[in-house]
């Protein structure tokens, strides 16, 4: 997620044409949903492009036209330019890069609708690239100590009984067990994951990985009389802090409190590595671990968390953190995502 227009973002140099959606997507004040609505594309396509995964088709090229956010023909410029200066920086020496950046931007070219070339073939793969089932499914059991301490496993491997999609009766499409991992896979679908069941004060300890550039987030205080999840539910970031854009900035690098509370430091392991997080909820409290380390704590409804919700998006959803009692949750954000060792305990006041 994005907290639009307040904060600062690293550029690539050259940036690449995603970034540049983003400004004006930030100047008219559009979020994901509403700019792919009006470029008449899939929300995970334009989230590929925009954390640059993707390039700019024809047609894409003639939909920012539209929008009058600068011709086609710019775009498609702009497009060849960034192959080259990707190829040229990768590999000066070898005419290979050339080749391949040739082909990309034929490829996009040729694309018909909404759709973008993607970036290599590897993004269109979600299945973990570490699968082991093995040890996958071991990592879904509870410990004997955890069973004794009372929590409750929420995923064992194989079955998502204890979910449904947001505002759904069932798991929406693009979650899935996968090799003992309950992945989401973009472009079939989607929709934010919640559990069935309600908690109110609770410890919740999972696992997650991303792709690069990934970006996901965990819920908790989730009800549905909002839009969207993260319209209501405090969100702990999942992302790979060095290949997306939130991630220079650390009010909404993985562990924040998603736009409010920063980590101090960044302690995520290398992307395609699994992340181990801890959330614990006792009354107005919070605190986030993220590979034993605590990186966040803080008070809701407290005067600081009030200052700090008046002062960012979260302050026009008047649902946002005000209910003790929610679902917990999974973000779709359009990339792939892969959680484990997803097991629960509440607390008795």
């Amino acid at each position: 997620m994005n907290d639009t227009g307040k904060h600062a973002r690293p550029m690539l140099n050259p940036p690449h044409l995603g970034e540049l959606i983003r400004e004006s997507m930030d100047e008219v004040g559009w979020n994901v949903t509403q700019t792919a609505a009006r470029l008449g594309c899939e929300r995970g396509t334009l989230s590929r492009l925009l954390n640059g995964k993707a390039g700019v088709s024809a047609n894409m090229a003639l939909a920012l036209e539209a929008l009058g956010w600068g011709t086609a023909d710019h775009w498609m410029r702009m497009q060849a330019s960034y192959e080259l200066a990707q190829a040229r920086r990768h590999d000066a020496s070898s005419g290979s890069r050339y080749v391949r950046a040739s082909a990309l931007l034929a490829l996009a070219v040729t694309t018909a609708g909404c759709g973008q070339a993607e970036a290599g073939s590897e993004m269109e793969d979600a299945a973990p690239p570490d699968a082991d089932a093995e040890a996958q499914m071991a990592a879904n059991r509870l410990s004997a100590e955890e069973a004794a301490e009372g929590f409750d496993l929420l995923f064992d491997g194989e079955s998502l009984d204890a979910w449904r999609g947001f505002r759904m009766d069932d798991v929406p499409a693009g979650w899935s067990a996968k090799e003992g991992a309950l992945a989401f896979t973009p472009g079939v679908g989607g929709g934010t994951l919640i559990t069935r069941d309600t908690y109110t004060d609770f410890d919740l300890r999972l696992e997650w990985k991303v792709d690069e550039g990934g970006n996901s987030g965990i819920f908790f205080g989730i009800v549905e009389s909002t839009e969207s999840a993260f319209q209501s539910g405090p969100e702990m970031q999942v992302l790979d802090n060095a290949g997306h854009y939130d991630g220079g900035d650390p009010l909404t690098s993985a562990g924040s409190n998603y736009g409010l509370h920063a980590p101090p430091e960044d302690v995520t392991r290398p992307v395609g590595e699994w992340n181990e997080v801890r959330i614990v909820r006792h009354g107005n409290q919070v605190v986030h671990w993220l590979n034993g380390a605590q990186v966040v704590e803080y008070e809701i409804a407290s005067p600081e968390w009030e200052a700090l919700v008046a002062g960012s998006k979260f302050i026009q959803w008047p649902d946002y953190g005000r209910h003790h009692e929610g679902h917990l949750g999974l973000q779709d954000h359009g990339d792939p995502v892969w959680y484990r060792s997803v097991r629960v305990r509440r607390i008795s006041s």
